[in-house]
């Protein structure tokens, strides 16, 4: 004999069989509490429809520095760091690409973008040169990579236009999210160094003394920067000598003097001045650097910042940094 089902009082009783679908009904304007309150397949259906977003998608979070809105992003071509100017590489999404201006970059470099989103934002700052760069159609010989948005110009003729002036080379769709400012150094994009050189007879000194606006390369958003100095090219690494590793610091002060005791075949080569990165589980890490020849070092001694360039450009010259308040001064004595 089955057993009577006894009513806890204040509990609620579901109703069962064929009249359950009408048994329970949910109180007018409100949603049921509980999917058990419904009865009926076709009821729950029709519930669990009505609780879908309706087609909504969630928004991936941004990241935005100077207007720029980053968003990650995978290339499926090869792509340049608008930043670093080194390859966006990796599996999965390495990089960030700017919705409004297309600007790509390292996921560890956006945060050093100093510009703002022409795309987003034109408005710049008073004191920010508005020069109009001078735009010319041009086909490219060998491949050349958009300095916008980092991609491949593509095609055989015309692939692109290049500033007359100061050699940006970006895709005919990319030319008017470029900002007016042609000339302007807006960063240094591998950082800079301070240092003094000087050649007495033989014996050639370097006063390492510091870096700023260096770039990151470890995960952190630091680098482990020390500077090496040698007569180049120096295949026995007879000449080669650094600094001290300054870890997790991207303006590293150095305070440092190199002496080298030159000999006669030295004359004939560079003083290559390089920052490294150190790794302590893989090899070291190039960031930059700059060369001198002997013979300008003994016209006059180097004092001053100098721009980091890379490995083949360093090798070859030097691009030192503007100064426009002793830039000024020099032009009023010269016109004196």
């Amino acid at each position: 004999m089955a057993a009577a089902a006894v009513a806890t009082p204040g509990a609620t009783v579901l109703p069962t069989g064929p009249a359950a679908a009408s048994a329970v009904k949910a109180p007018a304007g409100k949603a049921p509490l509980n999917l058990l309150e419904i009865a009926g397949e076709a009821n729950i259906v029709n519930y669990m429809k009505n609780r879908l977003r309706k087609g909504a998608m969630k928004r991936k979070g941004l990241e935005i520095v100077n207007g720029h809105q980053f968003a990650v992003r995978f290339f499926k071509q090869p792509t340049y760091c608008g930043h670093c100017k080194d390859f966006i590489w990796g599996f999965g999404k390495p990089g960030y690409q700017c919705e409004e201006c297309r600007f790509n970059i390292h996921q560890k470099c956006c945060k050093f973008v100093v510009f703002k989103c022409p795309g987003k934002d034109t408005d710049f700052d008073a004191d920010c040169a508005k020069v109009k760069h001078g735009w010319i159609s041009t086909t490219y010989a060998t491949p050349t990579f958009c300095d916008e948005c980092g991609m491949l110009l593509h095609g055989v003729a015309h692939q692109g236009v290049k500033c007359e002036n100061c050699n940006l080379n970006v895709h005919q769709q990319c030319q008017e999210k470029v900002p007016p400012m042609c000339g302007s150094d807006l960063s240094e994009v591998r950082g800079k160094l301070l240092l003094y050189v000087e050649l007495k007879g033989n014996t050639l000194k370097v006063d390492i003394k510091e870096a700023a606006n260096l770039i990151p390369m470890d995960t952190n958003g630091f680098s482990d920067p020390y500077i090496a100095v040698q007569m180049h090219p120096d295949r026995s690494g007879r000449t080669k000598k650094k600094t001290k590793t300054i870890q997790k610091n991207l303006n590293p002060v150095f305070n440092e003097t190199l002496t080298f005791e030159l000999q006669p075949q030295d004359r004939e080569n560079r003083l290559l001045i390089e920052v490294w990165d150190w790794d302590r589980t893989s090899r070291n890490d190039f960031m930059g650097s700059f060369s001198f020849s002997l013979d300008e070092i003994q016209r006059e001694p180097i004092d001053g910042w100098y721009k980091f360039l890379s490995q083949v450009e360093g090798e070859h010259y030097n691009i030192p940094c503007a100064d426009p308040i002793n830039d000024m001064a020099r032009l009023r004595d010269e016109v004196r």
